[in-house]
């Protein structure tokens, strides 16, 4: 690991001390607009045109999902407007020098038409799956799509889905960071025909279900989608998150599990549904570190005659959880600023922190809970640039101007990830999320 000099400047220059500590230029900056402005009207259309490294930025709009096959990309929403993606996007088969980083969209997973049969994916927002690079997701909102309502509960036709989608689905994936941004999972369907005893509702979608990754939450909101009204028997609400396996650290985070459903039928309705957990860690091998974060059950569902079920906990399941009280330290600077212009890094913590901003051209993932109640985000192997932010002040906010160089001729933009370390009065160690920056060229 290398690192440069500290500057303490009461204007911090990124042209010295963070855009040219390392090569991380895109190689194409591409454009995509709903109206026909830019360079495609689709993410889908651009990308077989795009190479590693390369950025696209996306004008507000609605959008078809899309997948992206081992490729380094940053996508951007531009003028700080959010662009809607409904459909499925899937990321897989990254390297492990390999990045997708999504900055401002919204995620929604495609709910099918009514009597139509869903496909196996449709319904989630996002699907990684078999990464061993990095996915980071920035300022997003990512949502399951709500159950099918034809067909709901014990008399679905074959390939409705009827319970409501996960909104992330991680598989496999070595490192997926989600920074101030919101998850929820999917509401199940509303079942008809009640009073007939013949139907029960199913369950809300989950906000995150996780198998064998690596994930770090920081500053976000993740929850379980909600049940609905059923005949004799009401389905559970979602949990916030399910990890069935692997690594979670959360800092800042709020967990909250659906509600469960109602039972309703006059004669049979005595079976109401149970609310979701905050966050379940369904194996030993699930290990989960929340620090000063907050969690809740759903709400039990309820019957005509009056039968409760069991509320949701804030956690629950056989692996280890470990909550430690404390405040969240955050970063954040905008996603997309223009060089030649002054922007702006924020530090949010404790009064007398003093925080240093690391960058680097890489996303990584080292665990360093213990040491300094966080994940170090960045990848090490690569030259880190260090900067001193300053002490913060009693508001326990210190805002800084960066002011941005020209970047050199023939470069359309540069992509930094940024990550904060505060050092409290009495040495205590605290780290924030990863905050991607994607520094353009005016006019594009």
């Amino acid at each position: 690991m290398s690192t440069e000099q500290l500057p303490r400047l009461t204007s911090i220059s990124l042209c010295a001390a963070l855009l040219f500590s390392s090569s991380a230029f895109a190689q194409q900056v591409w454009r995509v607009s709903a109206d026909g402005s830019g360079d495609a009207t689709t993410i889908d259309a651009i990308l077989p045109l795009t190479q590693d490294g390369d950025t696209i930025l996306v004008s507000y709009g609605n959008y078809p999902g899309f997948q992206i096959f081992g490729r380094s990309l940053n996508i951007v929403a531009r003028d700080g407007i959010t662009p809607l993606i409904e459909g499925v996007v899937e990321v897989r088969n990254l390297a492990p020098s390999q990045v997708v980083s999504f900055s401002g969209f919204r995620f929604e997973g495609k709910k099918a038409a009514v009597g139509v049969p869903s496909g196996p994916l449709d319904g989630h927002g996002i699907v990684a799956a078999a990464n061993a690079g990095s996915i980071v997701l920035h300022a997003c909102e990512v949502l399951g799509a709500d159950g099918d309502s034809a067909g709901s509960g014990s008399y679905a036709a074959p390939g409705v889905h009827p319970a409501g989608w996960p909104a992330l689905v991680i598989q496999g994936s070595s490192n997926v960071t989600v920074e101030q941004s919101t998850i929820r999972g999917g509401r199940a369907a509303f079942v008809q025909n009640i009073d007939c005893g013949c139907h029960a509702s199913s369950s809300g979608g989950h906000g995150i279900l996780a198998l064998s990754c690596n994930i770090s939450l920081h500053d976000s909101t993740v929850a379980g989608g909600a049940s609905n009204v059923g005949d004799y028997a009401g389905g559970n609400g979602g949990h916030g998150v399910v990890l069935l396996a692997g690594q979670l650290f959360a800092s800042g985070t709020a967990f909250s599990g659906g509600n469960g459903g109602a039972a309703m039928d006059f004669l049979t309705g005595t079976s109401p549904g149970n609310g979701g957990d905050g966050l379940l860690a369904a194996s030993t091998s699930a290990d989960a570190t929340l620090f000063a974060c907050t969690a809740s059950g759903g709400n039990p569902g309820i019957a005509l005659f009056g039968q409760v079920g069991a509320p949701g906990s804030p956690w629950s399941g056989s692996g280890p959880i470990v909550a430690i009280a404390g405040v969240a330290r955050a970063l954040d600077t905008p996603a997309a600023p223009v060089a030649g212009t002054v922007t702006s890094i924020t530090q949010t913590g404790v009064v007398g922190d003093h925080a240093l901003l690391m960058a680097a051209a890489q996303p990584g993932y080292l665990d360093v809970i213990e040491l300094a109640n966080g994940v170090i985000l960045l990848d090490l192997i690569q030259p880190l640039t260090v900067v001193d932010l300053g002490t913060l002040p009693a508001s326990g906010v210190l805002t800084v101007p960066a002011s941005l160089a020209s970047l050199p001729v023939g470069i359309d933009s540069v992509t930094y990830y940024l990550q904060s370390i505060s050092v409290t009065p009495s040495l205590g160690l605290h780290l924030s999320g990863l905050t991607p920056v994607t520094i353009l060229r005016p006019g594009l």
